[in-house]
């Protein structure tokens, strides 16, 4: 064995390996002789099981690899061969059975695309935290063409026998498909006691939850309210920043930190808030997780196509109500411009009258009947770290007016409202301009550019 510190500052055992397990490992890891190494050419369920099998053994990984793993990377990978099923659910029962846990699902993962989805089963599938999701964006899909022969809308079976039958068959058409590449970690999914356990807890208590809301509420129609409503934000922001930003920077513990702080004058905090916050380059320059420990809860009435974009921040936590046209329609001044008002408001008027037909009979169906600019009902919170990104990201002058104006409120409702200055002011990058007259400076600019092209033409 030899060593060496070049790159870590202090020594490093390398291992030695034969001219054989060098040949297999040079395939696998992305180096034989430094302590950090990355790897490449290996099936998830074989990453997975070496982990997993890791955690209990002494030995290195690289050694682990090639003692115990060898056997499994001479095999087919799993896109060359059929046979991949069988030997993962084999090398699952030898390794992820016997050392492993619900912790070493997390590591395999997998890539995977769903097409042609309604935007109803978009923000199901997006429900989920723990993966990356990327929409393909409407502005790119052209809605007047009609691929197949059919226009781009979903046929849900019950209406041209289930709620929400869409998800219901992408669900099974994803683990399925992902059977084909991870099968070993999937095989707890539609098993009796577990996947199948869990959805049916999930759904009899949703069903139970609406049964008591239907007999206590009933179906009583909603007040007139603001666009944005901060509801309910962490009340003593100044004192509770400030005990997490010292926090790691002393021996005290909590009670002792915050009853110091709490003395402390109102620019002694201050002083703690700019060393912390400093100075910051750009929008992704953030401060550290001392944020996380003040919180916000906003009661939003937008358009469902500004929910699409602000429900996908996975560190909120998004509650919906159903869609419908009880909310009204927001109508673009775009519209207005190009004359098309009479045709958008009759497009808008046949879509409710639509819901109104599906509703009583096919009350989830019926969701799919309401188009973008319909109004949707939901709640966003975020702590402070987590609303500075949704702000600073979503009020920039690039974005959607409707989303830039939700973010622009956000803003202003955690300074006045929540009263917590020192935290809007940390969001530096948030644009505060006002939408209008952002598509007024845009209408000049194009103005000036057609009449530079009549005179170029002229």
């Amino acid at each position: 064995m030899g060593s060496s510190d070049a790159e870590t500052g202090h020594p490093y055992v390398v291992e030695d390996f034969t001219a054989d397990e060098q040949a297999l490992l040079g395939r696998h890891v992305t180096n034989l002789d430094r302590p950090v190494f990355a790897l490449v050419g290996m099936p998830e369920v074989v990453k997975g099981a070496l982990f997993a099998r890791y955690s209990r053994s002494p030995k290195s990984l690289r050694r682990l690899l090639v003692d115990e793993f060898a056997q499994d990377l001479t095999q087919p990978s799993p896109s060359a061969a059929g046979g991949e099923a069988g030997r993962a659910e084999r090398l699952y029962q030898r390794v992820f059975s016997e050392y492993g846990d619900d912790s070493v699902a997390q590591l395999g993962g997998a890539h995977v695309a769903v097409e042609q989805a309604s935007n109803l089963l978009t923000k199901l599938i997006e429900w989920g935290r723990l993966a990356a999701y990327l929409e393909q964006s409407t502005r790119y899909i052209p809605y007047d063409d009609q691929p197949g022969g059919r226009w781009r809308y979903y046929r849900d079976p019950d209406v041209m026998a289930s709620r929400h039958a869409e998800a219901r068959q992408a669900g099974d058409a994803l683990l399925a498909e992902l059977r084909q590449v991870i099968p070993a970690f999937l095989t707890r999914v539609d098993r009796p006691d577990r996947g199948e356990a869990s959805s049916a807890y999930l759904r009899r208590t949703r069903d139970d939850t609406a049964a008591v809301a239907a007999e206590l509420l009933g179906d009583a129609e909603p007040e007139a309210s603001p666009e944005v409503a901060l509801v309910d934000w962490t009340p003593d922001a100044d004192v509770s920043l400030v005990v997490g930003m010292l926090y790691p920077h002393t021996h005290l513990g909590e009670p002792e930190l915050r009853t110091r702080v709490e003395a402390m004058t109102p620019d002694e905090r201050a002083r703690v808030v700019r060393a912390y916050v400093g100075e910051r380059g750009n929008r992704r320059h953030k401060p550290g997780r001392a944020l996380e420990r003040v919180g916000y809860r906003f009661d939003i009435c937008s358009d469902y196509g500004a929910f699409r974009d602000l429900q996908r921040h996975r560190m909120a936590t998004v509650e919906w109500q159903p869609l419908s046209p009880r909310h009204g329609y927001d109508t673009p001044a775009e519209i207005a411009d190009a004359g098309l008002s009479s045709r958008w408001h009759a497009a808008l008027a046949a879509q409710g009258e639509l819901w109104q037909r599906l509703h009583p009979e096919l009350p989830a169906q019926s969701q799919y009947a309401v188009g973008f600019a319909y109004r949707l009902r939901y709640q966003l919170q975020l702590n402070a770290r987590a609303a500075m990104h949704l702000i600073e990201l979503r009020t920039q002058p690039a974005g959607h007016p409707t989303y830039r104006r939700i973010a622009q409120r956000m803003h202003r409702l955690i300074a006045e409202q929540a009263g917590h200055p020192a935290v809007a002011e940390m969001m530096r990058f948030a644009d505060t301009d006002e939408p209008e007259l952002e598509r007024l400076e845009a209408e000049r600019r194009a103005e000036a550019r057609r009449g530079a092209a009549e005179g170029q033409t002229g």
